[in-house]
This record gives C-alpha cells, structure tokens and sequence, in this order.
C-alpha cells in the first residue's frame, strides 16, 4: 500500500479511546508546532508530504483531517476533489458537470485583451470541412493546476453545420496531443462529453473539456466522425471526417473564453 494511502486509512479515534487524552495533547503540540492558523490547504498539504516521509503517521493523519476539513467547508476546494476523482475513475459526465459547477464558482480573472494578439490567435483555429465548421480556443486555467500536478488547459469548441446538405452526428472523437518535449499522446473516444449530437443545417453544438500538460506549452489536433443521413426516417448512411485545425496550449495565453 503506498504511503498516502495508508494515511488516508488511517482512522480517527473514538470517543471512547483509552488513548484518548494522549491522542489529544499530541494534536495540541502538533497544532503548536505547525501554527496552523497561517497555514492554507497548500502549505498543509506539504507539511503532510513531510509528514509521510518522516513516517510521522499520527501528524500525517491529523493533517489530513485538517485538509478534508478546509476542503468541506470550501465549496470550490470540495468540487475540484469532487472532479480529480471523476476524472481518475473516468466519469466524464460527472467531471463535465463538475468543471461547469466550478466554473460558476470561480471564473477565471485575466483579461484577454491585454494579451498580445499573434498569441491569442496561436490559441484558437478555425476549420470547415464539407460544410461542417469547426471553431476552438484554450484558455490556460492556473487555479487547477494542483489537480495534476502539471498545467491545466481548457477550450471550448463550436461545431456549427454550416453548408451541408443533411443532418449529421458525431460519433466520434480522435486528438494528437503534444506537448513542448516533442511527446505525442493520442485520444480516442464516443462522442464528446458522453454525448453524440446531431445537427441538422444551421444548427451548431458547443462544449468544453480540459486537457492537463505536463510542459508549460503545446498543442492540439484531430477530427471527429461523422453520420449523415438524408432524412429523419432514413438511416445513418454516409461516414466522414470533419478536421479540427491544429491550436495552442499556452500558460501566457488567455484564461477567459471569449
């Protein structure tokens, strides 16, 4: 079991524990130690680190109490837990929800007209492929960085069926993602966001995901899959790809969507 997790088990002690009053003078003297009142959630989560790696077990475990206990009592702090986990037990439905939720709570803060304008435009591409158009820009999103451990991008994409002929539906996703050491990573699913839209003509379909790097730059492409059909009574009968025009990830790029 690794350490962490063998913190995480650890349980808090009952009332009724002989060892009670022992238990209660050693939280007092690690409270007195830590001055927990100037301490917030990053500098606890450190001492924690620290704490494991002393093999201080019994410090560990109150500061990790301490942590669940800011994270409760914060509800942007309790959500974005809410999403790491999502995201590591791949509910991406429940993750989209999540990012929506936080993205209420606390929307970014920088203004994107004050970015130079050859960058902005690095952060966003625009594509249309037999009459279906594709739209994107990221955003960098610096407050979720400790979710990963890395960088936290976002992006937002328009997908407008703009000139053909029929209703069509995505069925399918693939992204080439890399980062600034040159390293590929290639990403293939159903849909988008659990979901398989149709558009007939005219109509146009937005989503946002988020893409975590581990470099402070890089990029993206790829395409969907699409169904046509020439009726509503008539089947799925024509497949084709619709390309998503290459963007940048960037930390000194923009962190509001326009």
């Amino acid at each position: 079991m690794e350490l962490l997790a063998f913190v995480d088990s650890l349980p808090s002690p009952p009332d009724d524990d002989p060892n009670l009053v022992d238990r209660v003078f050693a939280i007092m003297a690690i409270e007195e130690v830590l001055e927990l009142d100037g301490m917030d959630l990053e500098d606890l989560r450190s001492s924690m680190d620290e704490a494991i790696v002393d093999e201080e077990y019994e410090k560990a475990a109150f500061l990790r109490d301490k942590i669940h206990e800011l994270e409760n009592n914060d509800p942007v702090l309790s959500l974005e837990r809410d999403l790491k986990l999502a995201v590591e037990e791949e509910r991406y439905d429940d993750a989209a929800r999540l990012r929506d939720e936080i993205a209420l709570l606390k929307p970014p803060q920088m203004d994107p007209t004050s970015l130079d304008g050859g960058l902005q435009s690095l952060c966003k591409s625009t594509r249309t492929t037999e009459g279906v158009q594709v739209e994107v820009q990221s955003v960098y999103v610096p407050q979720h960085n400790r979710m990963t451990g890395g960088y936290m991008f976002a992006y937002k994409i328009h997908i407008t069926n703009k000139a053909h002929p029929t209703t069509i539906k995505l069925v399918s996703r693939r992204w080439e993602i890399t980062d600034a050491k040159g390293r590929v990573k290639i990403v293939e699913g159903a849909g988008v966001i659990g979901e398989q839209p149709e558009l007939s003509p005219g109509e146009t379909f937005t989503y946002q995901s988020v893409c975590p790097l581990e470099t402070t730059t890089g990029r993206m492409k790829g395409h969907f899959e699409m169904y046509s059909r020439a009726s509503p009574d008539s089947s799925w009968n024509t497949s084709f790809l619709v390309d998503v025009g290459e963007f940048q990830f960037d930390i000194e790029g923009p962190s509001t969507f326009e």
